[in-house]
C-alpha cells in the first residue's frame, strides 16, 4: 500500500511538472 502511494504521489509531480512545461511553452 505504500508503494502505491509512493506511486500515485510520483505520477501526480510528474503530471504537475509536464502541465508547468507546457503552459510554459504556450506563454512562450
Amino acid at each position: 500500500r505504500i508503494a502505491l502511494t509512493r506511486y500515485l504521489s510520483t505520477r501526480r509531480e510528474f503530471f504537475c511538472s509536464q502541465k508547468v512545461t507546457v503552459t510554459l511553452k504556450s506563454n512562450v
